[in-house]
Order: structure tokens, then sequence, then C-alpha cells
């Protein structure tokens, strides 16, 4: 898993808000590929 991806990933979440839904949704994502 290349690390920009990783970098892309901040990118593309708004900073704005749901910081606390943002996190978790990360998680999830990080969760979901490391089951690959």
């Amino acid at each position: 898993m290349p690390e920009t991806y990783g970098l892309n990933v901040f990118y593309f979440i708004p900073q704005s808000g749901a910081l606390h839904s943002n996190m978790h949704a990360l998680k999830e994502w990080i969760g979901y590929w490391k089951e690959k």
C-alpha cells in the first residue's frame, strides 16, 4: 500500500465539523484494507 494513498485520505477528508466522525470512518477504512 503506497504511502501517498494514506496522504490522499487525509486530503479528501473535510477538516470542518465532524472530525470525530471522520476519524471513525478513517479507522474503518484502514481496517478494511488490513483485511485484504
